[in-house]
């Protein structure tokens, strides 16, 4: 399911919920307050009624309690004189009956507020009853307990609601109750259509916010349908490709967070290709550079193996091999420092650069006639570094120098201190080269002039091997050339702090 649709449902369900709560809270409190109301007019109609019958009452009926008396008084009396009070009592009570419901037919009409009403005494047996029939006698009957403030809603056989409000009615003699009921069908009526038109309502409510959301939630995931189609040409390879979102919001940021991550992995795929590219220009230059000499000793040596050869040729031949095997000896102790330097960090400590210019000088070769080396030093200086590392860098950097000067030139080396860093440089007035071989100068076997490098013994491995050097320093060699005026090579150090006594 798309994650559009997933929003547009939830908006949906919650407006939903929120609607139908809401609507039936509202409903329930409306039939609340109609069936309250209800009460309280209807609990007034019924004091009303009470009151009028217990008055009628008084004036019209006779006293039940006085017809008691004069039967018990009488059965002292002898035979004749008893059955003659009895016979009084009923009659009297007959006539009492007959004009208490005389007296509730005369308020019948009157109470036009309820459905009907109903008298019986404490005993339970009625008097005067105009209920409806609709009204079942088992809710009249469980109405006949109310007293005064209570009702009982009862549901009639056409599907109507009545409400039974019952309580103490005060006869002469003898208590009674009254129960009387009033229509109360209209409120719950109102209810059910209340609940019809709010579930219409909402259907209708819904069906617009349905089709609201799914536009708002179109609109507010394009961004993340143009993020999922860039990821997809990234992952297809395309990594300069753009979602193309423009926003100040968390999508926005996803966005932006998606172009710095597609322009890093364009740059880490970059660096693996160059990687990979340079490991096999490498592996091609490290199979010539192993081809040639071996081509060469196999050469040789299947001369000296055909037969007897003149002292000349077997000497030449020899001397070739041997010179050949020393080259071979030569690369394979290069590779063998390259991958070293590579393989473990070496350690630093403080090396103070007169030291490390006067080292240089007892490690270099015997220079050619015409070519002069000189230091310059900017006062006492000492660097954070490996000082064999750093010989052996300075001096792969003056053997390249001397070898670009030639028979004649002049080459200098000194140091510059700047601030917290001392720079390091490497000058001389040879051939120079041109800029588009500064940028691979580097790279292992590479060499600008193949020619002369092959002449000299040089592999290409020296430059890579001071590279390196820098590297595990922290720095790294610049280099700045022309053709025909001359090379400068400046490699920047952390100056060593100094330990003065206070900190002892």
């Amino acid at each position: 399911m798309k994650f559009s649709l997933k929003l547009t449902l939830a908006a949906v369900c919650l407006l939903a919920l929120c609607l139908s709560l809401c609507g039936y809270l509202l409903v329930r409190r409306n039939t609340e307050d109609a069936l309250a109301l209800a009460i309280r007019q209807n609990a007034e109609l019924f004091a009303q009624a009470a009151q009028q019958l217990e008055q009628t009452a008084k004036t019209k009926g006779i006293d039940l309690l006085k017809m008691q008396q004069v039967v018990s008084a009488s059965q002292n009396d002898s035979e004749a004189e008893t059955a003659r009070a009895v016979a009084l009592s009923r009659e009297n009570g007959l006539i009492y009956v007959q004009a208490l419901t005389l007296a509730a037919q005369e308020q019948a009409d009157g109470f036009r507020g309820a459905q009907g009403f109903a008298i019986f005494l404490e005993n339970g047996s009625w008097i005067y009853s105009n209920m409806p029939k609709k009204i079942d006698l088992q809710s009249q009957n469980r109405a006949m307990s109310l007293q005064n403030g209570e009702y009982l809603l009862a549901e009639n056989q056409d599907g109507g609601i009545s409400m039974l409000l019952g309580g103490r009615l005060m006869l002469p003699g003898e208590a009674g109750s009254l129960l009387m009921a009033f229509d109360v069908t209209p409120i719950f009526a109102s209810r059910q259509s209340q609940l019809r038109s709010l579930r219409s309502i909402t259907a209708v409510v819904l069906a617009f916010a349905a089709i609201a959301a799914a536009l708002f939630a179109r609109r507010f995931t394009r961004p993340l349908v143009s993020l999922e189609q860039a990821s997809r040409r990234m992952a297809d390879g395309d990594y300069d490709c753009s979602a193309g979102v423009c926003s100040d919001d968390e999508i926005g940021a996803l966005s932006q967070s998606f172009e710095r991550m597609s322009g890093a992995v364009k740059q880490n795929v970059d660096r693996l290709q160059q990687e990979v590219r340079k490991r096999e220009e490498f592996i091609a230059a490290l199979s010539h550079e192993l081809k040639t000499p071996m081509t060469s000793m196999v050469g040789y040596a299947a001369l000296l193996r055909s037969g007897e050869q003149p002292e000349d040729t077997r000497r030449a031949a020899a001397d070739a091999i041997w010179r050949e095997t020393r080259r071979l000896e030569s690369l394979s102790g290069e590779l063998i420092g390259l991958v070293g330097l590579r393989a473990e960090p070496p350690s630093m400590q403080s090396v103070e650069l007169h030291k490390l210019f006067y080292s240089l000088q007892k490690t270099l070769p015997p220079l050619p006639a015409g070519v002069k080396l000189r230091a310059t030093t900017d006062g006492p200086a000492t660097v954070r570094g490996n000082l064999t590392l750093l010989d052996d860098l300075l001096r792969n950097l003056v053997l390249n120098a001397v070898h670009a000067c030639g028979e004649e030139g002049e080459i200098e080396i000194g140091y510059i201190r700047k601030g917290k860093t001392v720079e390091l440089f490497v000058r001389d007035n040879g051939c120079g080269m041109p800029p588009q071989e500064l940028e691979r100068i580097t790279e292992p076997f590479y060499m600008v002039d193949k020619s002369r490098s092959r002449a000299s013994n040089g592999s290409g491995l020296g430059l890579a091997i001071c590279s390196q050097i820098a590297a595990l320093h922290q720095s790294k060699l610049r280099f700045e050339s022309e053709p025909g005026k001359g090379t400068t090579v400046r490699l920047c150090l952390q100056a060593a702090q100094e330990v003065t006594k206070d900190a002892l």
